[in-house]
C-alpha cells in the first residue's frame, strides 16, 4: 500500500511538471514583453529626451483632463472641443517636465513632477465630488482651518486609506530617489528645451491675455477650468494674487474719483430718519427651491421666507460663487469690495486680511456709535475668522465655542435655531446700537442620501437618480428648519423694544447639479435677500450684487460713511462704476493710500470672543469631584489646574465638573475656551484656591 501511495504521488508530481513549465514560460514571455517595453522607453528617454517629454506631456494632460472631468468621455470631449487649449496646457506641462533635464537624476525629477501634477488632478477630482469649486492654490493655505470639518465629508476608514496611500507614495518616491541612476546629457540638450518651452509659453500667455483669448480674471472659476484647462487655471491661481494696478493709476485719478463721489453724495436723501440696530443674517446654501422649474414638493419648503419677501423689501442678490465660497460672499458684504478683482480663486480672508485692515461696514458704523459683533455657529478658526474679524472692525466674535446647549443635525453641523438666543443676548447685553453679522451653518453640505431623519418634505422631478433625489430631500428638510428659524427670529425681534432691521440672504446656491436652465430666474449666481424691520420701512424692491448690499442698507438710514460705500450709493449707474471701484480697492490695499491721504485710518480691534461675563466665581469639592462655578461656560470650556489640563464635564453655563485629585490648597485654576485645534479663544482670570476660606 505504501508503494502504491508513493507511486501515485510520483505520478501526480510528474503530471504537474509540464503545467509548471507552461506557467514559467508564460511568465517569462510576459516579463520579456515588459522588459522590452521598458527598454524601449528607457532608450527613447536617453536618446530622444525632447520627443519623450513631448509625448509624456500630451499623455499627462490627457489624464489630467479625464480626472478633472471625472470621466473619460468628458475629458476627451473637452480636448476635442478645445484642441488649442489642450496643446497650450500640454506645452505648460512640457516646460515643467523639461526641468528634469537639468538634473543628473533626471528620471527621478521627471517622475516627481508627473506625480505632483497627477496628485493635484486627483485631489481636484475628489474635491469636485463635494463642491463645485475646483482646486486652486489658496486651498492649501486654508487646509489647516478646514481639517475639523473633514469628518463631515469622509468616513474614518477613507481618511486612513488616504493617509496610507500618501505614505506609500512618499516611500516609493524616496526609494526611487535613492536607486535612480545618475545620467548626464550634453549642455544644449539639458538647457535649451526648458528655455525655449518657457519662452514660448510665456509669449503665448501674455499675447493671449492681452487679446482676451485667455482671461485675466475668472468670473466663473468652475467654467474657467473647463474652458481653459486645469494646468493653466491652477498655475494662474499660484501666481495670480491681489489686484492688478489699474491703468493711469496715480493720486490725481484717486482724487478725481473721491471728488466725484462727494459731489454726488450731497444729493442722497435717506429713506428713514430712524437709526436702527442692524442685523445681517447670512444663510448657508439657502435659497427658495420653488425657483427650480419642473420640481414638485409635498409642501412649501420655505413658507416663512416666501411670505416675508412678499411683505418686505427684497430682491435678487448676485453672488460671485456657486455651491461653495461662503467667505468670499461674506467679504463682499462686509467690505463692499468685488472679489472678482482679486486673483483667480483667491480668498482675501487668507491673503490681504491676515495682516491688513480695510474699510468695512463695521468701521463705517462705528463712526455712528455702533457696537459690532460677529456670530457664527461653527468653529472660530474656520477661514481664519479668529484673525481677520479684528481687521474688519468687529468688537466681539461669538463662535460655537462660546455657545452652550447647541443641537446638531444628522451629519454634525450645528442647527441654526441656537442663533436666535445669541442674537437676542447680544442686543440686550450692549448699551449702544448694534451691528450684528450672523453666519449660519446648518445648510452646509455634504447632503447624504442615507441619513436617518424625520422627513417632512419630499420632492418629485429631480431626475431618475434616486440617490440624488434623496440627497436633495435631505437638503430640503434642512432648508425647512432654517425657514422655521427665520420665523422664530423675526418673532423675537418683533417684541424687542428698539428699532431693528434684519437683512437676510442666501450666500450661494447649494452644491447640486443645477444649471441656469433649471431656474426660473435663469442664473445659478443669484440668491435672494429680504430687509425685514420691526418698524415701517417703505422701500421698493431692488436687485443688487453682494458687494452693494451693506452700503444700500446703511444708506437707507443716512448712515453714510466710507469711500467705497459712498461710491455704491452715488455712482452705481455710472459707466465707469466698476473701474472706479477697482481703482479705490487697489489704492486702499496695494497702492499709496491716497484715498486716506496716505495713512490707513482703520486700526485692528481688540477682538473679544463671546459676549458678557466669562469668569470663575468659586470652586468646591464634593466627594471625589470639584465643581467650578462662574459664568459663560460652554461645552468647549476646559479647566486647567496649575497649567495642567483636567478632564472637564460641562454641567451648565455656570458650572463645570472635574476630578478632585489635583485640587488642593494654593492651586491656581483657569478655564479656557478651546477650539477643535486646541487654540484657546478665552482664558478666565486665575482663581486661587484657599480651602480654609
Amino acid at each position: 500500500m505504501k508503494l502504491d501511495v508513493k507511486s501515485k504521488k510520483e505520478e501526480n508530481s510528474s503530471k504537474d511538471v509540464p503545467e509548471k513549465k507552461e506557467k514559467s514560460a508564460a511568465f517569462l514571455r510576459v516579463r520579456a514583453v515588459t522588459v522590452s517595453i521598458k527598454n524601449f522607453f528607457v532608450h527613447q528617454w536617453r536618446t530622444r529626451p525632447v520627443v519623450f517629454t513631448t509625448i509624456s506631456a500630451l499623455v499627462l494632460d490627457f489624464l489630467i483632463e479625464i480626472l478633472c472631468a471625472r470621466s473619460i468621455a468628458g475629458g476627451a470631449a473637452n480636448i476635442i472641443s478645445n484642441p488649442l487649449i489642450y496643446l497650450y496646457n500640454s506645452a505648460i506641462l512640457f516646460a515643467f517636465l523639461s526641468l528634469s533635464l537639468l538634473f543628473r537624476k533626471r528620471f527621478f525629477v521627471f517622475f516627481l513632477i508627473s506625480i505632483i501634477w497627477l496628485g493635484l488632478a486627483i485631489t481636484n477630482c475628489v474635491l469636485l465630488g463635494f463642491r463645485t469649486t475646483p482646486l486652486s492654490a489658496i486651498d492649501f493655505s486654508i487646509f489647516i482651518t478646514v481639517v475639523p470639518i473633514v469628518r463631515y465629508y469622509l468616513k474614518i476608514w477613507q481618511v486612513i486609506l488616504i493617509a496610507l496611500g500618501i505614505l506609500a507614495l512618499i516611500n516609493a518616491i524616496v526609494r526611487l530617489g535613492i536607486k535612480c541612476p545618475k545620467e548626464k546629457l550634453p549642455l544644449a540638450k539639458r538647457i535649451l528645451p526648458f528655455i525655449i518651452s518657457s519662452a514660448i509659453v510665456a509669449w503665448v500667455t501674455i499675447t493671449s491675455s492681452d487679446t482676451g483669448v485667455l482671461p485675466e480674471q475668472f468670473t466663473n472659476i468652475a467654467n474657467a477650468y473647463k474652458d481653459y484647462g486645469f494646468v493653466y487655471c491652477f498655475s494662474r491661481s499660484v501666481i495670480d494674487r491681489g489686484i492688478d494696478e489699474p491703468d493711469d493709476y496715480d493720486k490725481e485719478l484717486v482724487d478725481d474719483i473721491v471728488s466725484e463721489i462727494e459731489e454726488n453724495d450731497k444729493d442722497i436723501i435717506p429713506h428713514s430718519s430712524v437709526k436702527p440696530n442692524i442685523i445681517f443674517l447670512q444663510l448657508e446654501s439657502f435659497f427658495d427651491p420653488k425657483h427650480l422649474k419642473n420640481y414638485e414638493y409635498s409642501e412649501d419648503p420655505t413658507p416663512v421666507f416666501t411670505a416675508l419677501k412678499n411683505e418686505y423689501p427684497s430682491g435678487y442678490l448676485t453672488v460671485p460663487v456657486f455651491g461653495a465660497g461662503t467667505a468670499n460672499i461674506e467679504f463682499e458684504v462686509l467690505t463692499g469690495m468685488n472679489v472678482m478683482f482679486f486673483g483667480a480663486g483667491e480668498y482675501p480672508y487668507k491673503t490681504v486680511l491676515t495682516d491688513k485692515t480695510i474699510e468695512s461696514v463695521c468701521y463705517n458704523l462705528k463712526e455712528f456709535g455702533y457696537h459690532t459683533t460677529a456670530i457664527h455657529n461653527n468653529t472660530a478658526v474656520f477661514y481664519g475668522r479668529d484673525i481677520v474679524f479684528a481687521n474688519l472692525g468687529f468688537d466681539n466674535f461669538i463662535s460655537i465655542e462660546n455657545m452652550a446647549g447647541v443641537e446638531y443635525n444628522e451629519i454634525g453641523w450645528a442647527k441654526d435655531s441656537c442663533l436666535t438666543n445669541e442674537i437676542m443676548k447680544t442686543l440686550t447685553t450692549t448699551d449702544t446700537l448694534d451691528l450684528i453679522y450672523t453666519i449660519t451653518v446648518q445648510g452646509h453640505g455634504r447632503y447624504p442620501s442615507d441619513a436617518e431623519y424625520e422627513k417632512i418634505i419630499s420632492v418629485d422631478g429631480v431626475n431618475e437618480d434616486m440617490e440624488e433625489q434623496l440627497s436633495f430631500e435631505y437638503y430640503l428638510n434642512q432648508v425647512r428648519e432654517d425657514d422655521e428659524f427665520i420665523g422664530d427670529l423675526t418673532k423675537a425681534l418683533s417684541n424687542y423694544d428698539e428699532p431693528v432691521v434684519l437683512v437676510m440672504f442666501g450666500d450661494h446656491l447649494p452644491n447640486f447639479e443645477f444649471s441656469a436652465d433649471d431656474l426660473d430666474n435663469g442664473s445659478i449666481f443669484q440668491t435672494e435677500y429680504i430687509i425685514w424691520s420691526n418698524f415701517d420701512l417703505h422701500v421698493d424692491d431692488k436687485d443688487l450684487s453682494s458687494y452693494q448690499l451693506s452700503a444700500y442698507v446703511t444708506g437707507l438710514f443716512g448712515l453714510d460713511s466710507g469711500v467705497i460705500a459712498s461710491l455704491h450709493r452715488t455712482l452705481s449707474d455710472d459707466d465707469n462704476y466698476l473701474e472706479m471701484l477697482e481703482t479705490l480697492m487697489y489704492d486702499m490695499i496695494y497702492g499709496e493710500g491716497d484715498v486716506f491721504e496716505g495713512e490707513n485710518p482703520y486700526k485692528p480691534t481688540n477682538l473679544v470672543y463671546g459676549i458678557g461675563d466669562y469668569k470663575i466665581t468659586g470652586a468646591r469639592r464634593f466627594a471625589d469631584k470639584v465643581y467650578i462655578t462662574g459664568a459663560g461656560f460652554t461645552e468647549s470650556s476646559v479647566v486647567y489646574i496649575n497649567n495642567l489640563k483636567q478632564d472637564t464635564t460641562f454641567i451648565n453655563e455656570n458650572t463645570l465638573m472635574i476630578p478632585s485629585r489635583r485640587y488642593k490648597d494654593g492651586c491656581t485654576i483657569v478655564v479656557k475656551q478651546l477650539c477643535a485645534n486646541g487654540h484657546a479663544l478665552n482664558i478666565t482670570k486665575p482663581y486661587y484656591v484657599d480651602i480654609a476660606r
